[in-house]
């Protein structure tokens, strides 16, 4: 019966974790926009519905945010109903595109229509980064619980052998969560990844604001809404692992990225390094004992300390990484 109980309770965090593995790769929502017009969204649970509606404000249009698909925070921009101003009697989408406003008048709407949508995905990007740290404190419940429990168990259960077994993942479960927050979280994907999002969203907002410039014949509504909806998707955590493998192919730009890493991971063990001796020469001072030593060490630990600080500024301006991976897929963008 134990055994039993144990498979269904494992079974449901599985499943669960199945069905939101999906949204945990992209940035959610999916889109910045869509169009209620042409699709209906899926339903989705009560629970998640009112979560959801919680954090998608009217806005000073009235018409609320919404999602394309059932589960996904209601963040994107109805195009269908979506205006300027409530006072407006046409939407925002209209005034880019229909033949009853003049080409200027097109434009003007065009590239404020443009400055919404990438308002929101900046916001939605905020977000996205937030919940990539966020799952870092997930882990850590995650393990301490099995380390706790583990722990418990073995002082529970009968037989040296089960004890031991039982002792020895608790401890497996403490060194796992340590070693995914060392070179995860701290010092290894994350940081590389959010870096490669932050480039590649610079580079597309360069093209956007670039091509703001351009008549409604030659940069269109329609391509514009398509520009700010990638430049929202690059920040999301699959758009990072492809840039970071993309990185792979050029050795330049890979060594770059793991220079950077490695170098602010020296910087924070200097400062921490540089903090333990302030506080032991605080204490030597205050007992009215030589501290000189001590303060010998800080001076050396602040002068690696700058000469880590100018490596990382040199490793900075080096190398473009996202210009340096998409000529390794073939071109830039």
């Amino acid at each position: 019966m134990r055994k039993a109980l144990l498979f269904a309770v494992a079974g449901g965090v599985l499943l669960s974790g199945c069905v939101r593995t999906g949204r945990m790769a992209r940035i959610d929502p999916a889109s910045v926009t869509t169009r209620s017009s042409l699709q209906k969204p899926l339903p989705v649970s009560k629970t998640t519905q009112r979560t959801t509606q919680e954090a998608a404000p009217a806005g000073a249009s009235g018409c609320a945010l919404t999602s394309q698909y059932g589960g996904d925070k209601q963040q994107s921009i109805d195009l269908d109903c979506y205006r300027f101003a409530t006072s407006d009697p046409d939407t925002a989408y209209d005034m880019a595109t229909s033949d009853r406003f003049l080409e200027q008048q097109r434009q003007d709407a065009r590239n404020r229509l443009q400055s919404v949508l990438l308002n929101q995905a900046n916001f939605a990007c905020q977000l996205e980064k937030g919940r990539l740290y966020a799952n870092r404190a997930t882990l850590d419940a995650a393990f301490d619980f099995m380390s706790a429990g583990f722990s418990a168990a073995s002082t529970i259960v009968g037989g040296d052998l089960a004890k031991s077994i039982l002792s020895g993942v608790a401890g497996l479960s403490t060194a796992t969560r340590s070693n995914i927050n060392a070179n995860i979280y701290q010092n290894q994907i994350i940081p590389a990844i959010t870096l490669v999002m932050d480039a590649a969203r610079k580079e597309a907002l360069i093209d956007l604001r670039a091509k703001s410039r351009q008549n409604i014949a030659e940069y269109t509504a329609d391509e514009m809404i398509l520009l700010a909806n990638e430049y929202h998707q690059s920040c999301s955590f699959e758009r990072g692992v492809q840039l970071l493998l993309n990185a792979a192919l050029n050795k330049e730009g890979a060594d770059a990225i793991v220079r950077g890493i490695n170098l602010r991971a020296k910087a924070v063990a200097l400062k921490d390094q540089i903090a333990d001796q302030l506080v032991l020469k605080n204490r030597l001072e205050k007992q009215q004992l030589d501290a000189s030593s001590v303060q010998a060490n800080v001076d050396a630990l602040q002068a690696r300390l700058q000469e880590v600080n100018l490596k990382l500024s040199e490793n900075a301006q080096g190398v473009d990484p996202i210009t340096t991976f998409d000529k390794a897929s073939g071109g830039t963008r």
